[in-house]
């Protein structure tokens, strides 16, 4: 991890590599660089393959990468500032703690899961990589590549958590920021929620599990209770299975009649459920459609 994101540790030492020729030469003899400077090198259209190179510490500002492929590599602490990337492939390749700081992506081939960043840069840097999950997104989305953007927009979601943690932090308890720190605050619980709940609306399996385990909270809350319901004596007393079964109809909206309360309290908490039971139904219904069609 880099003491400065957007500066190597040995910045002033760091070998220069001013064309691709001489970034070539380093790897006849070698599978690693280390600490270099590779600026503004045009990486010519269909160059050679670069297949299990080690770039550590490797700054490539500027540069643009056009039709290459990388295959079995690994990038760890690189920085990428300004650089672009056209029709570039990279298959099997690790990034680690690198920075893609306003670089552009056009066509490219990448396996999002393979790019990874250490937890200090949530509350440093996090609008960075809010920026390249952003960018890489819409590449995803160009080049029609679902399964990618999917993830991406998973990370894209969640770094932007991160940011307004960060944003509010900087945000003082004054009068004039009080609502303003309420509000991001309610989207940062919001967005936690979101993303634990139903992974940003891309689980839905999650979600159903969460259903399932919040229906049988309730019933276990009715078997408990079951006194101040008022139900029908024709049920022989508390019934767990009953209680599930009134659940379900109340909370699906299906509204069978076979088993209903009778008291008060009974017929304002089956109201209530079957509110947020229709809420509930119609966000499920929205994730799943959403899944879908992704």
């Amino acid at each position: 991890m880099l003491n400065d994101f957007f500066q190597l540790d040995d910045d002033g030492t760091a070998l220069v590599c001013a064309s691709l020729t001489a970034l070539e030469n380093q790897f006849s003899h070698a599978s690693e660089l280390i600490n270099a400077k590779a600026e503004r090198i045009n990486f010519p259209k269909r160059c050679k393959l670069f297949d299990s190179k080690t770039f550590r510490e490797v700054k490539f500002n500027g540069s643009q990468f056009e039709e290459i492929t990388f295959k079995n590599c690994k990038f760890v602490d690189c920085i990428f500032v300004g650089c672009d990337f056209y029709n570039v492939e990279f298959h099997d390749t690790v990034f680690v703690n690198c920075n893609f700081y306003k670089a552009d992506f056009q066509r490219v081939y990448l396996d999002i899961r393979l790019v990874t960043f250490a937890d200090e840069y949530k509350y440093s840097h996090a609008n960075v990589m809010l920026g390249f999950y952003q960018e890489i997104f819409d590449n995803y989305a160009d080049a029609h590549q679902w399964k990618f953007s999917l993830f991406a927009d998973v990370s894209r979601r969640r770094w932007d958590r991160y940011q307004a943690i960060y944003d509010n932090k900087q945000l003082k308890w004054e009068a004039g920021n009080k609502w303003i720190k309420v509000k991001k605050i309610g989207y940062i619980v919001s967005n936690w929620v979101f993303e634990k709940t139903s992974v940003y609306g891309y689980g839905p399996l999650r979600f159903l599990i969460l259903t399932l385990a919040l229906m049988l909270g309730v019933t276990g809350y009715i078997y408990s209770e079951w006194g101040s319901f008022g139900f029908s004596e024709a049920l022989g007393g508390p019934s767990f299975t009953a209680a599930f079964y009134f659940v379900v109809t109340i909370w699906s909206t299906l509204g069978y009649s076979s088993i209903v309360p009778s008291t008060t309290f009974g017929m304002l908490f089956s109201s209530a459920l079957g509110l947020i039971g229709l809420a509930w139904t119609g966000l499920f219904a929205g994730i799943l459609i959403r899944r879908l069609i992704r």
